[in-house]
């Protein structure tokens, strides 16, 4: 009886474990691969090393576009900080569902369909239609959409990592926001 309770309590132990590395070190990791101008860490295949120096150029644009953002809409970081913790996975997930089972025509429309299934305590998501309109088409939604059904099982484990690892990503970058805005 008492080598059962033992095992148990490794295993317990190391479940701990492992979901503490899937929830503080996997995005802190992928966080710091993607903000680094470091080449990509050995850890990553050699096949998607490429892919990684991509992605971070994606990044390092989208925080330039950050502080424009933030002034259109008046919201400031720590907004987006709270923003994404309060965000609920599967609100995203009913708006992609039907998203998949419509046939779209605008992104005004899929602006919509978000706003219907997307709702994030004290903040108006109105603030964020034009800059979606603005810089979204309905190809890169389209085939945004292709990806997750490829991915769906991928996709619905990793948005814990992924709101951990975004909020990580805009701490590191945060001082050079708030500067771009004239508030550092």
């Amino acid at each position: 009886m008492k080598k059962l309770v033992k095992i148990v309590l490794v295993i317990v132990l190391l479940g701990l474990a492992a979901n503490l590395g899937y929830r503080h070190y996997l995005p802190s990791m992928i966080a710091t691969t993607l903000t680094s101008d470091e080449p990509p860490s050995r850890l990553i295949p050699a096949a998607m090393q490429d892919q990684v120096i991509k992605l971070r150029s994606k990044i390092n644009r989208e925080i330039e576009e950050l502080p424009a953002l933030l002034k259109e809409t008046r919201l400031g970081i720590e907004d987006l900080e709270i923003m994404i913790d309060r965000a609920n996975p599967d609100d995203f997930f009913r708006a992609i569902q039907e998203i998949k089972n419509t046939t779209i025509t605008s992104t005004d429309q899929v602006f919509d369909i978000l706003m219907k299934h997307i709702k994030i305590e004290g903040y108006d998501l109105e603030v964020f239609r034009a800059p979606f309109v603005r810089n979204t088409s309905v190809d890169n939604i389209q085939e945004s959409i292709v990806r997750i059904e490829q991915n769906e099982f991928v996709t619905s484990m990793s948005v814990p990592v992924l709101k951990q690892t975004v909020k990580q990503i805009l701490a590191s970058n945060k001082q050079k926001i708030l500067e771009e805005m004239g508030q550092g």
